[in-house]
């Protein structure tokens, strides 16, 4: 993730699109420049607009947004999908708290940030303590499958024929998605925290390591 994307994520985008928009080669001044009806048709939400020319409110710092969602794994912390783009959601509203702090921050999908959003019979059906109790859940599970991690014995392939597999789909362009700065570099094959076994690469800026998210072989 570049400046960019993680900047736009700590306006309230979600992360997919700051991703594609990242990608396209817009920066934050430019998207800034541009018209409310050319940020619709990029798929930035309106609240998000009102967020990026809001001139008194602060974003949620793009470290801050690096370290939530790296410590989530880049899932939300109710369903706990992958697959699904998400958001960072305040758990005390940011309106009331004024509270960027990674203690008030939690990662969800869309689908439950609109639940979070979402008053049933006077209630919250995504209470701020069940938000908080959700993730404090998954993150120990994350942590643990990072540690799982490390003793895993790797499987009957051999690393030479995964070096072969993935180097031709890593070059001077792959940006490591933590920093947003440095590029990937080979670094083994092994198991990922999330059960596949996959090649992962280390980051010659942040030296952080990343799976390639691909399972090879069995």
């Amino acid at each position: 993730m570049g400046q960019t994307a993680s900047a736009l994520v700590g306006y309230g985008l979600d992360l997919t699109t700051a991703d594609r928009i990242e990608r396209s080669g817009m920066r934050m001044p430019a998207i800034r420049a541009s018209t409310d009806d050319a940020l619709n048709a990029l798929g930035i939400l309106p609240h998000v607009i009102g967020a990026i020319r809001d001139s008194v409110r602060t974003p949620i710092p793009p470290d801050t947004v690096v370290r939530v969602l790296r410590a989530a794994a880049f899932a939300c912390c109710i369903c706990t999908d992958r697959r699904r783009s998400v958001v960072i959601h305040h758990i005390r509203r940011f309106s009331e708290s004024r509270d960027h702090s990674e203690d008030n921050l939690v990662v969800l999908c869309l689908d439950h940030h609109g639940e979070a959003h979402t008053r049933r019979e006077l209630s919250l059906n995504l209470t701020p303590e069940r938000l908080l109790s959700s993730k404090t859940s998954w993150l120990a599970e994350v942590q643990a499958r990072k540690e799982e991690t490390l003793d895993a014995a790797p499987p009957p392939i051999q690393e030479q024929e995964a070096k072969e597999h993935y180097l031709p789909f890593v070059s001077d362009d792959d940006i490591c998605p933590g920093c947003g700065e440095g590029h990937l570099r080979w670094l083994h094959w092994g198991r990922s925290p999330f059960g596949a076994f996959s090649a992962w690469f280390t980051c010659s800026h942040c030296n952080d390591m990343t799976a390639s998210g691909e399972q090879f072989g069995d």
